[in-house]
């Protein structure tokens, strides 16, 4: 059953506050409130299931919608789809027999903890007759499509030498010794907050070895106090991320759709199920509660109390997937800035710059006339550019 939205089904206040009830929801950009997405009610053998057209972003489950969800079924193979997470998850794991690995239960906790998503920077706003973007091709899939930790987690305590032919992710001190300047190289998350540190001092946080790396390379000293690693990384998802390739640019006028149903899976929103016990917002709850969205971004009157995540074979490979891309990011971003261009932002997989840089392997480039840039968006208002990133 689809409708518009969860929270808008007359049936949603009766039938979400049932213990039966799970509720899957994904988050936005910045990893803070929920937006429902799919509703499971499980009565004996009787199973109902509800999902919402404005997880696909359709305002309504017209016709439109479902000739969409038609097309999206038949074109990866997955039969009717349900939400963009689920079916995209569900053609990659279809993909990677023989590579469920159990994560420990620390792990996962810390993964979630230390998610960093995308790195989005603004350092000059202003109006701009010309901009230069200059967009990573396929960002995320090609990350994908690098060796990733394959194997049995193994914990790390301090003393323990690092896995550097492998992989790994670690809870590490980082002491800066002096003012790093504007790009910090590494992130911290501290509940809701991430930050890239630039100033001098120590700091705890969870990091990949991509961004150890980036750390030490800035004259950082690294302290190892626990962590996992993998003594293996296999290329386990190149073969999907080359078959998503095709499924995208094959797509025609449902390229949208089908992009973000394949990188959901690989997204950090996908990266395990997210089961809600929901509530309404005028129950006191003896724990923190966070606000459920609608689709606009609007607080609901429900709450969600508790978040416990089911254990996930791409949870790490999601997770490493986005630390890589950021450290990529950076490295460009400083490269640039060594070559003494003025950086504008930053956003994902692109870079804005006042000037053409050189070309570089792997990115593209797209002038942006007329552009208006403003601090804490992620969009930028420009003349003749219309797309993901920019209007």
């Amino acid at each position: 059953m689809h409708v518009a939205s969860l929270l808008s089904w007359p049936e949603f206040g009766r039938v979400a506050l049932l213990p039966q009830a799970v509720i899957t929801a994904s988050r936005n950009s910045g990893m803070r409130s929920p937006k429902p997405a799919s509703l499971t009610l499980r009565e004996g053998r009787l199973v109902t299931r509800v999902f919402s057209s404005q997880s696909w972003g359709y305002q309504y489950p017209g016709e439109d919608y479902q000739r969409m969800l038609s097309f999206v079924g038949e074109h990866l193979g997955t039969g009717n789809p349900t939400t963009p997470g689920g079916t995209g998850t569900h053609t990659l794991l279809r993909d990677v027999v023989g590579h469920h690995y159990g994560l420990p239960v620390g792990l996962r906790e810390s993964l979630q903890a230390g998610m960093c998503g995308g790195r989005a920077e603004t350092w000059a706003p202003g109006e701009y007759a010309t901009l230069w973007r200059t967009d990573r091709i396929g960002a995320y899939l090609q990350e994908a499509g690098r060796p990733l930790p394959v194997g049995t987690a193994r914990r790390l305590l301090p003393g323990d030498a690092l896995p550097w032919d492998g992989e790994f992710f670690v809870k590490v001190r980082v002491r800066t010794p002096q003012h790093l300047g504007i790009d910090g190289p590494y992130p911290l998350r501290r509940g809701k907050s991430l930050s890239w540190p630039t100033t001098a001092g120590e700091t705890v946080s969870w990091l990949w070895s991509c961004h150890v790396q980036d750390a030490m390379d800035r004259g950082c000293q690294v302290e190892l106090l626990e962590g996992y690693g993998w003594d293996a990384v296999q290329p386990v998802l190149a073969s999907w991320a080359e078959w998503a390739r095709e499924r995208i640019a094959a797509a025609g006028d449902y390229r949208g759709e089908v992009k973000r149903t394949l990188l959901s899976a690989i997204g950090v929103q996908a990266a395990g199920t997210e089961r809600w016990t929901i509530r309404p917002e005028s129950v006191i709850a003896p724990v923190p509660d966070e606000a459920l969205l609608f689709y606009d971004g609007q607080p609901s009157a429900y709450v969600a109390q508790r978040l416990v995540r089911s254990s996930s074979a791409q949870l790490h490979w999601a997770s490493c997937i986005y630390a890589r891309q950021c450290s990529a990011l950076y490295r460009l971003q400083r490269t640039l800035r060594e070559r003494g261009h003025v950086l504008i932002r930053s956003n994902f997989d692109e870079l804005v710059t006042r000037e053409q840089p050189d070309e570089v392997p792997g990115w593209k480039q797209e002038p942006l006339h007329h552009a208006v840039v403003v601090a804490g968006t992620r969009r930028i208002r420009c003349e003749e550019t219309v797309g993901e990133g920019h209007t």
